[in-house]
């Protein structure tokens, strides 16, 4: 436990996944910090997302690591999944895809830049939230769990389906969304 008058000095990497309790006033406050550290996209379009460099983690070429930040900055990059990948947030600051492969994403968050697309030809599973003004397109079925449209556009393309019992739109007035169902979608 932290008290009122004790202080943490280190580097954020020391505090990386770190789950500490604070007590104010015999008040307590369990506190987790996010572990996720960003994984920017370096491999070539059509490359595997779990291929060995494909990523740079800020130090130098990586292989992805599971519950880390993907970041898409490179215009029309593609990572097909060629097995199960989980990312704390997928963030595309310039059009890309997740293809379909073998595996299934897990991203909780999904943002996606103003002016940009980002598509998922890949199966999805667990909760999403989509974030950012851009636009989030679906092209395989999302029903296993809760899916929340917060800002910008969701399009559902092919065949895809949604399970409308479990979608919710943003409730931030500033922050405008579309939902766009495509022939054929559901």
């Amino acid at each position: 436990w932290i008290g009122a008058n004790d202080v943490f000095t280190g580097a954020a990497a020391d505090i990386e996944g770190l789950c500490f309790g604070l007590s104010f006033d015999g008040k307590s406050v369990i506190v987790k910090m996010n572990g996720g550290a960003q994984y920017v996209w370096a491999g070539a379009s059509g490359d595997e997302w779990g291929g060995s460099g494909r990523w740079n983690d800020g130090i130098g070429a990586a292989t992805w690591e599971d519950g880390n930040i993907a970041v898409f900055d490179t215009a029309d990059a593609v990572a097909i999944l060629a097995a199960d990948a989980s990312a704390d947030e997928a963030v595309f600051r310039a059009d890309a895809t997740a293809a379909a492969g073998r595996g299934t994403l897990t991203a909780f968050n999904v943002a996606v830049s103003n002016g940009v697309t980002a598509a998922f030809n890949a199966p999805t599973a667990g909760e999403l939230a989509k974030t950012g003004a851009g636009t989030l397109v679906l092209s395989q079925d999302r029903t296993d769990a809760p899916t929340t449209l917060a800002e910008g556009t969701l399009a559902l393309s092919g065949t895809a389906s949604l399970d409308w019992s479990k979608f919710t739109f943003g409730t931030d007035a500033a922050k405008p969304v579309a939902l766009e169902v495509g022939a054929g979608a559901t």
